[in-house]
């Protein structure tokens, strides 16, 4: 790779259908002028490339990270801080983390057991270090995805010059299988708040789900100024708790009322789908 010194994109997908070798020349390499880089990653086996590969104009990277639950010899946490360590400078990062039963089934024949969570924070912490990141879109396929309040404040505090956040779980990811309190655990919808005053720059928001509590929303929304910046908000599904399951038009105009005192340029074309309790969907934009 050391040969194309002015190559400036670069695509390739990693995988080992047999144990893999040893390197034959381990050493690092550069390529000076890359900016645009796609991996595919099957085995969990990028952290050593990152390690390896200097570049030092690198500002967008797409990464799927296809893991399969007991076999891999990778893990988010380990390929993710590998890629932070290495591109500090990155600017837009696109993650794709799938851990699903067809992998399992490919690779040993048999139905997956238990499909795996995947915390937020796992995805977050490691990209702590990512302090240009401006851009930041993660898509979670085929297990549970979870996550609370603090995760999320904790990861955008990291990024004060991020645009766009785009939180996404597939619509094949299998939910209903996945196991543990992490997958069960959602944030309040009063984190838009907090998101709000961690990210003045921000732009567009996505979120793939969120809970309303009854008077929740009144504490943050008296302790937050209006972001005039924000334009794209999608909340996915906001699960209504807490006394508000039977009342819809209270629960939307309750929704509603705080998005446009948080996110004021985005009020009028947000994506909310209200959940009231499991007992119907519903609701929409205003």
């Amino acid at each position: 790779m050391a040969a194309w010194p002015a190559l400036q994109s670069l695509s390739f997908i990693m995988r080992h259908d047999e144990p893999p070798a040893p390197d034959p020349d381990p050493r690092p390499f550069c390529l000076p002028a890359l900016q645009e880089l796609t991996i595919s990653d099957t085995d969990g086996d990028a952290a050593q490339f990152f390690a390896r590969a200097q570049l030092p104009a690198l500002h967008k990277l797409w990464y799927e990270l296809i893991l399969v639950a007991s076999t891999t010899r990778g893990s988010p946490e380990v390929e993710l801080a590998a890629l932070a360590a290495a591109y500090p400078h990155l600017v837009t990062l696109t993650l794709t983390v799938d851990i699903s039963q067809r992998h399992w089934e490919d690779a040993l024949g048999e139905p997956s057991r238990t499909l795996r969570c995947t915390p937020l924070r796992s995805l977050l912490a490691p990209l702590a270090p990512l302090r240009r990141l401006r851009a930041l879109h993660i898509v979670v396929q085929g297990c549970g995805f979870g996550y609370n309040a603090a995760e999320l404040e904790a990861g955008v505090a990291a990024w004060p010059a991020l645009s766009e956040l785009r939180l996404a779980v597939e619509p094949e990811s299998c939910l209903e299988d996945a196991v543990g309190d992490e997958c069960e655990e959602v944030a309040g919808l009063e984190v838009l708040a907090s998101v709000a005053r961690a990210c003045p720059g921000l732009r567009v928001l996505h979120l793939p789900r969120t809970a309303l509590v009854v008077g929740a929303l009144d504490a943050a929304r008296a302790d937050v100024l209006p972001h005039g910046v924000l334009y794209e908000l999608r909340l996915g599904e906001v699960g209504v708790r807490g006394g508000l399951e039977g009342d819809d038009g209270e629960a939307e105009r309750e929704v509603h009322a705080f998005v446009q005192a948080v996110f004021p340029g985005a009020a009028r074309l947000a994506m909310i789908h209200l959940d009231r309790g499991g007992g119907g969907g519903g609701g929409g934009s205003p």
